[in-house]
């Protein structure tokens, strides 16, 4: 178990890789980003069932975290990036089942608790609790398909400090991991090297590769 000086470290680390960076584009960018601090949420109860232990380390000092930024208008083409990981209580709350169907007609949604709600209702992450056939991190789609992202919360940060963000950058996993095309990827390969000069999608590629959890 990390200590309270090393889970500010370690998510500090996280937070200078993707911040600045994206602060940094203030002159191509629009952004609003915000993150509350707080002590530890979680009760020992949550933390038997939360598998992950980064998602515990992330709460233990985090309330919420969330960042959304857009090109200006004056550029030649659009883009935008975003994530909203919402506040424990609202992650652990039982009313997912209802609402995303798994008391009902989505009984594969049963113990599913969204993390990022990076386009609220229309695309998110999250895991599954009490639900020792579903590992690592999912994508609910905009048409309420599932995807597994065969990665694990550190392994979804590392990927979040390179990607910045970029709208549906989650895509690119579920294309890389089924080799079938998905959505805005074609987008995120062009565009985030026109904003972030150091980005390399063969680069994030290979991050993805190395940290994927079903290999």
């Amino acid at each position: 178990m990390k200590t309270k000086e090393e889970i500010e470290n370690w998510f500090f680390d996280i937070y200078d890789s993707i911040v600045p960076i994206i602060r940094a584009k203030e002159k191509i960018l629009d952004i609003d980003s915000n993150y509350g601090r707080a002590e530890s949420q979680i009760n020992d109860t949550q933390e038997k069932i939360v598998l992950d232990q980064n998602i515990i380390a992330f709460y233990n000092c985090n309330k919420f975290w969330k960042s959304h930024w857009k090109t200006k208008s004056e550029l030649n083409f659009k883009a935008e990036g975003t994530f909203d990981f919402i506040t424990f209580e609202r992650v652990m709350s039982n009313s997912w089942d209802d609402d995303l169907g798994g008391n009902d007609w989505a009984p594969d949604m049963k113990g599913f608790r969204p993390l990022d709600l990076f386009y609220d209702s229309d695309g998110f992450v999250g895991f599954y609790v009490e639900r020792e056939d579903k590992k690592g991190l999912y994508l609910v789609h905009s048409d309420s398909s599932v995807s597994p992202l065969h990665i694990d919360f550190e392994g979804y940060l590392k990927l979040l400090s390179i990607s910045r963000g970029f709208g549906w950058w989650q895509n690119a996993l579920v294309e890389i991991s089924t080799g079938k095309h998905q959505p805005n990827v074609d987008s995120f390969k062009e565009n985030m090297p026109k904003i972030f000069p150091d980005f390399k999608y063969e680069e994030f590629k290979e991050l993805y590769e190395s940290l994927r959890i079903d290999k």
